[in-house]
């Protein structure tokens, strides 16, 4: 409770949450941690980007 105190005194209340654990499975893997702009407009085919990930 202590830390979903302090979480919400400074950034406010949480909209919406993302479990992006992954790294088990291939499937379940980006190649890069963080996407660049090219990446997010299909420009880098070769790289597999959070939004590339299967449901």
């Amino acid at each position: 409770m202590a830390a979903r105190e302090e979480i919400h005194t400074h950034l406010g209340s949480c909209d919406i949450l993302i479990n992006c654990a992954g790294g088990n499975h291939p499937k379940g893997t980006t190649t890069q941690d963080y996407p660049w702009p090219d990446d997010l407009d299909g420009v880098a085919e070769e790289v597999t980007t959070f939004f590339d990930l299967d449901l």
